[in-house]
Formats: C-alpha cells, structure tokens, sequence
C-alpha cells in the first residue's frame, strides 16, 4: 500500500513538473511570436522601398538597415564576418577547407597593392586592361528596358572565338591577338582597344 502511494505521489509530482513546464513554453511561445510581429511592423515601411526610394533620406543611419563592420574572424578560416552572421556559413565550421592562394608575381602585385598612384590607376582601370588580353567576346540577346539600367539576357549564354588569323585587310582581334608574331604590332593592338591605359604596364 506504501508502495503505491509513493508511485501515486510521483506520478502526480511529475504531472504538476509536466504542466508547469507546458505552461513555460507556450508563454514562452507567445512572447517569441509577439517579438516577430512586432519587428515585422517595424520592417513594414522598409516593403519594397525601391519603388518609394527618397533621395533625401539617409536610409544608412537607420537601425534596421544598419548592420555594423565585419569585426568577427572565424577561428577555422579567417574569414572576416559581421556580428549577427550565422556561424559556419564561410567554412561549415572548418569543414571546407580551400588551398592558400598564391602571392602574384611582384609585379602584378604591386600594381594591386593599391598604395602608389600607378595602382591606384590600374585598379581604377582594371577592367580595361583585361579587356586587353580576353580571347573571346561574350554573347547573348539582350533584353532592352527602359525602366531599370540593369543588364538583362534570355537564352543562352555563349563565347564567340574566331579564326585563328583576321580577314585579309582585318585588324586582330581577341585570341588573334596572341598569333601577331611581333611584340611592337602586338601591343599596339592591345593598347587600341581601350582609351586611358598605360602602354608600359600592358608590356
């Protein structure tokens, strides 16, 4: 009989520890569910803003908008991250593992350290100066809208590569380029083919 009261007694006292604990999750429940509607109504004036975009506003300074510099190093990886960044989205927690990029050749490296005015101007115009030595043009249709300046395409992307040598009369063009034979013709065509760069650093 003792016995059985003592089992009664603890299944009771675990049903009392059972509600209590039910009790705590939902009212736990429903603050965390009030919190999200609440911030949903302070991120309410931030819907689809581009179409409402005021250029006197410095929608910077806003702490919605806001999220700080990239002050955190992952202890695996190195990768610089903001505060809030959900762990393990550079490297899956050491998981990834990338080989070390290699330095470039002092040169290049130079003109990419960004100190001097010659690097500042070759960052400045770095797309220009690949362009100098691509081997083919890219193609695509392009969608033309007057609405937004952004690039659009449908269908397939897709590389064009000529022959080898330009049309009698042709100037080189592209992969044509690398077959000129001669160092001076070959650079004078890289160098027409972009305004504003510097000859001595195509060389």
């Amino acid at each position: 009989m003792q016995l059985e009261d003592a089992h009664l007694r603890v299944r009771q006292s675990r049903s009392a520890t059972s509600n209590v604990l039910r009790s705590q999750q939902r009212e736990h429940n429903r603050l965390q569910m009030a919190e999200r509607r609440q911030q949903g109504k302070a991120y309410q004036p931030y819907n689809r803003l581009a179409f409402r975009y005021n250029p006197g506003e410095d929608y910077s300074l806003s702490r919605h908008v806001l999220i700080g510099i990239m002050t955190v190093v992952c202890p695996y990886c190195k990768a610089l991250k903001f505060s809030i960044e959900t762990k393990g989205m550079c490297c899956a927690a050491g998981k990834i593992k990338l080989p070390q990029l290699r330095e470039p050749p002092e040169s290049l490296k130079t003109l990419l350290a960004g100190y001097t005015a010659e690097s500042k101007h070759f960052l400045f115009n770095i797309r220009k100066y690949n362009s100098c030595f691509q081997m083919t043009s890219f193609g695509a249709e392009v969608i033309a809208t007057h609405f937004m300046p952004t690039f659009k395409m449908k269908g397939q992307i897709y590389h064009k590569v000529g022959s080898l040598l330009p049309f009698p009369n042709g100037q080189h063009k592209f992969l044509q380029m690398y077959f000129i034979g001669d160092h001076k013709d070959e650079l004078d065509a890289r160098c027409g083919i972009s305004t504003g760069i510097k000859r001595y650093i195509v060389s």
